[in-house]
């Protein structure tokens, strides 16, 4: 879904579109890039440490670390070098390009349900599946979405091919607004709204360090839905209101693409999160700048 279908928005048509270049900065897509890269990479760096394997949680937020780098790095970037430098990357790889932004924004949401779900019901507790949850978790997405790399090139002029667009087009919009949005979203709602009762009821621990610990793990998934369903949502809404031929072609331009960028920002700076709300989190990061 963060990706764009270019049989719509031609790159061309950028150039129409001035507006957009004084709404949006390219320094300031350019920065959400660079604290997307950094924060997702000191998040992986911080997660593989001792002090956070032996629990699932924080598997699950370590992989969702990892793939939130890429989908900063191939779909942020690709956002920075079409609407900011008129450089379409899918004239060279439409086909690569598409399918990995599809897949890898699909299995990050994807992971938000799984940590969520393993947190609200424990099901998946023990850190020895989680490994095992998680390639599920994959193979399921690239299957998904294998149709992408097999049949999508927008600049193909086979029958085939415009049959598949056209398919793309009408069908596949709904399909992959309910992979990428509406499972997510009625997922982490649901695990959200066990998370937070579970924050009011009386758990035992030997430790009131461990339940104050316990309770910020808590706290910091429920907000990571959060900034999921903030962030998200507003691109979700903007683009089917656009596919419906609601909006005008100049706002659905300006609107479209500015709340596209918001929704990378979903996938840029939730180790802020991290960082303010687990401590533990908070001595390891510092520990990575020790030697500064």
């Amino acid at each position: 879904m963060s990706t764009e279908n270019f049989t719509e928005f031609e790159v061309k048509n950028y150039f129409e579109y001035p507006i957009l270049n004084s709404i949006i900065s390219p320094w300031i897509s350019i920065g959400i890039l660079i604290i997307g890269l950094f924060g997702n990479m000191c998040s992986v760096c911080v997660f593989r440490k001792d002090s956070f394997r032996k629990k699932s949680t924080f598997i699950y937020l370590k992989y969702l670390s990892i793939i939130d780098l890429f989908v900063v790095l191939i779909g942020l970037g690709d956002f920075i070098l079409i609407y900011h430098y008129g450089f379409n990357i899918r004239k060279v790889s439409s086909r690569l390009a598409t399918f990995l932004i599809y897949t890898l924004t699909d299995f990050s949401n994807f992971i938000l349900i799984t940590v969520s779900i393993d947190r609200s019901f424990g099901k998946w507790s023990h850190s020895k599946n989680s490994h095992k949850v998680i390639l599920a978790n994959l193979i399921c997405m690239i299957v998904l979405n294998l149709h992408i790399l097999i049949f999508f090139d927008a600049l193909a002029e086979s029958r085939l091919i415009h049959s598949y667009l056209k398919f793309f087009d009408s069908y596949f919009f709904w399909i992959d607004l309910i992979i990428y949005w509406l499972i997510p979203l009625i997922s982490i709602l649901i695990c959200s709204c066990i998370m937070i009762k579970s924050l009011f009821h009386k758990q035992i621990f030997n430790d009131a360090n461990d339940l104050m610990t316990e309770k910020r793990i808590t706290i910091a998934l429920i907000m990571l839905n959060c900034l999921f369903f903030c962030l998200v949502s507003p691109y979700v809404i903007i683009r089917t209101a656009n596919h419906l031929g609601i909006m005008g072609n100049l706002l659905t331009f300006n609107t479209h693409r500015i709340a596209n960028l918001i929704s990378y920002v979903n996938y840029s700076l939730r180790f802020f999160l991290f960082i303010f709300i687990l401590p533990q989190y908070r001595k390891d990061f510092k520990e990575l700048f020790r030697f500064f």
